[in-house]
Order: C-alpha cells, then structure tokens, then sequence
C-alpha cells in the first residue's frame, strides 16, 4: 500500500476543515482586494491654500495636481492615493483602500500553499520511499501519481517562498 495510513496525525476532518476555511479566507480576500477601488485622486483636485501648490507635484497625464503620497498608475491611467504597485493577480492597483485586502489575500495563499506542502510530505516521501527503488515492480499510473505529488509539493513550496518573500516586503 502506496498511501501512508493516519496513525499519529491530525484528524483528517480537522485538516479538511482548516483547509476549508483558509481557501474561503483566500477568496474572500481575493475578492475583496479585486472589487474594492485603491483610492484614486479626486479629478482636478487641487489644494485648498494656493501656496501648497508649490509643494505639490503635477501629473502632466491627469493634467492636476497630485495629494501627498498619490502616483500615476500607466495601466490605469489615474492617480491613486498611497499605490503601491498594479497588481496582475487582482487586475487592479493595490492603494489606500484596497492595501489591506491584498495583504490578507497574500497571507491566506502563504497559509493554504504551505498547508498542502505539510500534507503532501508524508505521502510523497513515502511513496517515494517504497516505490522509486522498485519501479518496475508498480504499474505506471502509480509512478505517475507519486510524480504529480512530488511535482504539487514543488509547487506549494515554491509559492509558500516566493510568496512569503512579497508578504515579507509587504
């Protein structure tokens, strides 16, 4: 037998269930992040004191003067209050209203991601163990299962650092 038995692990519906709800934390966030606007400035806003507008810079693209802290975002073609950058994931600038989200969102894919690595190890070391010494003695779909888990544990880990590496930044 190929898939490693439950004993001394958590309980199967407790993984399940923490699974469940960071996937639903994820996409929730997710969601969140794509559909709330980053706070884009106002157009033709300009300083209430006319002598601020010597501190402030001017966007030659919106043609009006920039809050405090607000960049032009190309893809967008807006000023956007506190951006930190256009994010492809959630098609969407990441900015004042919106930071959070994406933070959240970041978090719960590093969460999930390293979940299903912890998941995998086991079962991939194992079926590694046993079966990789004795390939001819396995049919092949059980050498191809052992190869997509060893290949889904790659990913997971690759995301977990990649990710934590922008949630670091962050």
């Amino acid at each position: 037998n190929v898939i490693m038995q439950g004993r001394g692990r958590i309980p199967g519906y407790l993984e399940t269930g923490w699974y469940i709800f960071s996937v639903f934390m994820l996409s929730v966030s997710y969601l969140k992040a794509v559909f709330t606007g980053p706070g884009h400035a106002p157009e033709n806003w300009k300083p209430r004191k006319q002598e601020e507008e010597k501190l402030l810079q001017f966007c030659r693209r919106c043609k009006g003067f920039k809050p405090p802290r607000a960049h032009h975002c190309s893809t967008c073609n807006k000023c956007v209050l506190k951006m930190d950058h256009h994010c492809p994931w959630i098609n969407n600038c990441v900015g004042n209203c919106n930071h959070k989200y994406f933070f959240l969102f970041i978090t719960y894919v590093l969460i999930a991601c390293a979940h299903s690595f912890i998941l995998l190890l086991p079962y991939t070391v194992r079926g590694a163990w046993i079966v990789f010494p004795k390939l001819r003695r396995y049919p092949a779909h059980v050498v191809f299962r052992i190869y997509q888990m060893l290949m889904a544990m790659v990913l997971a880990l690759s995301l977990v650092v990649s990710i934590g590496c922008l949630w670091y930044q962050q």
